[in-house]
């Protein structure tokens, strides 16, 4: 994903490729968004038996949310207005 245009244009065959990669390596992927505002998760769950490698996600725009829902650490999350390698780190071990 381009960050600067913050967008998720996959093709077609991209999000094909993705599934059928996942499926056949028996993965598990569960997500947390903030700036994509679970467009990950729509992309991931689009397609017939999905189920079989993606758990689920939440998307947590909110510092707040952040914070209680994927264990962010507050202090640091408002010093850097929830933006920085660390907030993700968080989110993603959350």
């Amino acid at each position: 994903m381009n960050s600067e245009q913050n967008n998720l244009d996959w093709t077609e065959a991209e999000g094909r490729a993705l599934h059928g990669g996942l499926l056949a390596c028996g993965a598990k992927v569960a997500v947390a968004e903030s700036l994509t505002a679970g467009r990950v998760q729509v992309e991931l769950g689009r397609w017939s038996g999905a189920s079989g490698y993606f758990a689920g996600g939440l998307t947590c725009y909110a510092t707040e949310a952040k914070v209680r829902l994927l264990g962010v650490d507050a202090g640091h999350a408002v010093e850097v207005n929830a933006v920085s390698a660390r907030v993700a780190e968080e989110m993603a071990l959350g």
